[in-house]
């Protein structure tokens, strides 16, 4: 961090990216806690910008993670992680907030969140692993990934946003060319 800022002062310095994951030792620790360790070794003393992926599945970005089941059984959705197993990952505005809440605590209120990957699979699953994007139609995707902007700019706390499409296919073998 030292040399970034010695080298080019204007340089932000973005943490790797936190994903939520719930927790499932010894596969994935809970990105709450991941973040707080982070903080409490000194993190903030080395980065101007904590990297999130913060999730939507198939839920509306403005739902928090306690109301995630209830909004996706009123649509009658097919895939229920967020009913199996209640959690913030399902929730983009509870990581999103628990992220802030998290930094707060730790004295790094004065840095942004950079959202380097986050949006709403639509238009049907291409992998088990994706089977949300079942639930997901490309009007839904459109008006959540705008509400979505609008919420990160109202807060005030986040800096750039990048929107992923989520879109593995590869047009050429061997090659990272996406459809």
């Amino acid at each position: 961090y030292g040399a970034i800022k010695a080298a080019c002062p204007s340089m932000v310095v973005v943490s790797g990216a936190l994903t939520p994951a719930g927790s499932n030792p010894p596969y994935a620790m809970d990105d709450f806690t991941y973040l707080e360790g982070m903080m409490q070794a000194g993190a903030a003393n080395y980065l101007d910008a904590v990297g999130s992926h913060p999730s939507g599945y198939n839920v509306p970005p403005s739902v928090t993670w306690e109301g995630a089941c209830e909004a996706i059984q009123k649509t009658g959705n097919s895939f229920n992680g967020a009913c199996d197993s209640p959690h913030h990952s399902w929730s983009f505005r509870s990581t999103m907030e628990g992220y802030r809440n998290i930094m707060n605590v730790y004295g790094a209120g004065d840095r942004v969140i950079v959202p380097t990957e986050f949006g709403w699979a639509a238009g049907g699953a291409f992998d088990d692993r994706y089977k949300y994007a079942d639930d997901n139609d490309f009007n839904e995707q459109a008006q959540w990934t705008v509400e979505a902007y609008q919420m990160m700019k109202n807060w005030g706390w986040v800096g750039p946003a990048f929107l992923w499409n989520l879109n593995f296919r590869v047009v050429a073998n061997g090659t990272e060319k996406a459809q």
